[in-house]
């Protein structure tokens, strides 16, 4: 479907001006532990979509950069990831690099096109809240 291959290549545009030091796999790890707070490594490989011997990967990489911490849950058995002060921070520079590249392909719009996506938003948050 054309939709889920633009939305698809626009977010891989935005994702790659930010990776220099945060590959696309790294920043939606952080992303998630942003949003969901400390989670089991395996609930967070789920969130991501890969398996979890590849999300152990990810964590360590990030772990030896001081972005997240491992942990354990409770009940003592599963390891669990938390984000850093430094994972946060790392993220909320990528997030405001991501913005900025989005502001900028905006502006490079004329005015119709501008227009025409403001006025698609409300249809897409739709299409993104349905269940």
């Amino acid at each position: 479907m054309r939709l889920r291959l633009v939305v698809g290549r626009l977010q891989r545009k935005l994702r790659l001006g930010v990776a220099g030091d945060l590959p696309p796999l790294q920043y939606g790890t952080l992303a998630i532990l942003d949003a969901r707070g400390e989670l089991p490594l395996g609930t967070l490989a789920a969130l991501e979509g890969v398996r979890p011997p590849t999300m152990s990967r990810v964590v360590a990489t990030l772990q030896e950069r001081g972005l997240v911490e491992r942990g354990n849950d409770n009940d003592r058995r599963r390891r669990t990831v938390r984000l850093t002060a430094a994972g946060a921070a790392t993220l909320a520079l990528a997030r405001h690099r991501q913005t900025a590249g989005l502001a900028r392909r905006l502006a490079a719009l004329d005015d119709a096109q501008r227009a025409a996506v403001k006025n698609v938003l409300p249809v897409l948050e739709a299409l993104a809240d349905r269940h």
